[in-house]
Order: structure tokens, then sequence, then C-alpha cells
């Protein structure tokens, strides 16, 4: 006589064990993390507080940046969701959307730090931002092999380098050989600058970054990394020095941005706009009627975010290993 065998009940986990992530939990994580990013942004283009560059979709950037963070991993092989604290990832997300980039169009990367996301440019993204705001027409880098003819001047004038010669035999091309590289920047009004690095100066900023140059595209793709960190180099001074006028509406010379800006010039200081200054605090619906948001409001309502005794809490699964 065989014996029916009642099905079993999954039991649920004592207390003090860890219950593993699922992908579920993280899109539940992924979609509010969304939602709420986008309602704080668009309050603050509503308020006049920010001003996205023409052209720009801040709702196909943060849609883009939450697929491409659901399957980012750390080094260690972790979803970057179930370990980033969710205020840093919100930080991230807006800090693409400040610049006005996308990760999704490989204009920049998210790369997880321990518990900590962080949005970081790529050579594309800096050749984007400095044709809009620092007049930059086009940007292009070459890597100088041993062999190579080259030789260059430094304008007395002005300062600028100036390249009189690069001539190089095509054999001579081997990345293992590589003694430096070079961008010239074309401005919008014809002019040219040079930025030139040694191989030596090019692999100690690799070792500022992620991976300390040790990585395989560092490896295997040697030439193109150069001319990466070259770009980089040349244009970051370009962009820091750059202002707004290029994305504020030439129609509204009295829009809130330049009226805030005109009055930072007078008074000769400037405050930079930093994600990590918005504070989280839950905003509740009021009786009845549209709720009307204001600037502050959309910031306070990213609190629930981070908040560890929340349902997005409750959805991010257990912390993983740090670096």
């Amino acid at each position: 006589m065989t014996t029916e065998k009642k099905p079993t009940q999954d039991k649920a986990p004592a207390a003090g064990t860890t219950v593993p992530s699922t992908v579920s939990n993280r899109k539940v994580k992924m979609d509010e993390v969304a939602i709420k990013t986008l309602e704080h942004l668009q309050t603050l283009e509503e308020s006049g507080n920010l001003v996205f560059p023409p052209n720009y979709s801040k709702e196909n950037a943060v849609k883009g940046a939450m697929l491409y963070l659901s399957e980012l991993k750390d080094k260690d092989g972790t979803f970057a969701l179930d370990i980033c604290t969710v205020p840093s990832i919100a930080n991230s997300i807006m800090s693409m959307c400040f610049d006005g980039l996308s990760v999704w169009k490989k204009q920049g990367y998210f790369i997880a730090y321990g518990k900590e996301l962080k949005w970081q440019r790529d050579y594309r993204g800096n050749e984007l931002i400095a044709k809009r705001d620092a007049g930059v027409k086009e940007v292009n880098a070459q890597v100088i092999y041993e062999g190579d003819e080259f030789a260059y001047e430094i304008d007395i004038v002005n300062g600028r380098q100036k390249l009189l010669k690069h001539s190089r035999n095509f054999d001579s091309q081997d990345i293992k050989a590589i003694k430096g590289a070079y961008a010239i920047v074309v401005f919008k009004d014809n002019t040219t600058d040079v930025e030139i690095m040694t191989i030596a100066q090019i692999k100690q900023a690799w070792l500022q970054g992620f991976g300390g140059g040790n990585t395989k595209a560092h490896q295997n793709f040697t030439d193109r990394m150069c001319r990466k960190t070259v770009i980089n180099r040349a244009l970051n001074n370009l962009i820091g020095s750059s202002d707004d006028s290029e994305i504020l509406p030439e129609e509204e010379p009295n829009h809130p941005v330049k009226q805030r800006d005109k009055s930072i010039k007078e008074k000769a200081g400037s405050k930079s706009l930093d994600v990590h200054d918005v504070h989280y605090e839950e905003v509740k619906d009021g009786q009845g009627g549209d709720q009307v948001k204001t600037a502050d409001a959309a910031s306070e309502s990213l609190k629930d975010l981070g908040s560890q005794d929340g349902p997005m809490a409750q959805a991010a699964g257990p912390a993983g290993p740090g670096y």
C-alpha cells in the first residue's frame, strides 16, 4: 500500500537569515528607482532649476539606464542592484541626466564600487559635451609607434601645441611598441590645439581608473585605449571651463536658470549642483485633488528609496560582498 505524499510547503526563513535576491526583486527595485528619479527630474525641470540639452530625452535615458543596470555586475559577479544602495543608484542616474548623456549609447558607464554606484563619462560623452558646450567641432586621436616620424611645436603667442609632422610605416603598428598618443581638437572657429601624452603618462592615468590598466581591453586593444585616454585629457579642461549658454533657451532671457546664473556671475561666485545634496524624505499625497509638487517635495520623495525598512529594502535582497 502506497502512502500519498502531501505537497511540501515552503517554510519561512528563520530569523537572522538572508533571502536570495531574485530577478523579480531586482525588477521591483529597478522600476521604483526609475519612477522616483523621473519624477524628481521632471519637477526640477518644471520649476526652472534644471535645463536639459536640446533633443535630450531624460525618459529614454533613465529607461536605458535601468536596462543597463539590470545586467550590471561588480568584479565579483554580484548584481549591482543587489548590493548598491538605492540613493547611490538614484544619484548616479541623475548625474547621467545632468550631463545630458545616455549609458545606453555608451556615452558613459555605471560602476559598482562596493555598495556605491558611480556614473563615469566615457570619451564619447566627453566629446558630445565638448561639441555642445565648449565650441569644439571635432576631435581626432592617433597613436605614436616606435619608428614613427613625429614632430610638434609650441606656439609662443598662445601656448598651444601644433603638430608639424607625423608619418609611419604600416608594419610598425605594434601595440607593444607604442610610444605615446595625441589628440587634435578642432574648434568651430577652425583653430586647433593638440594634446600629447607619452606612454608613461597614459599608463599613469590608467592607474587612476577602474582596473588600473590591467583589463582585457587595455591588454588586447592598447592602441584604442590610448586614443580614448588622450581624448579625455584634451577635452576635460574644455568641458570644465564651459558654461551652459548652449542649452539655455535664447528666447527666454528671464528664464529662472538664466537669472540664477546672472546673479551668480554678479556675485563672482558659484556653487556646483551636486546630486549628493539631495535630501531624501517621503512625501505623502494630500487629501483629494491633484497633487502639486514643488522642487523640495520631489527631492523629499526620494527618501523612501533609501529606507532600510521601506518596500525597496525588502525587495533588494541581501547585501553582497564589497570590494
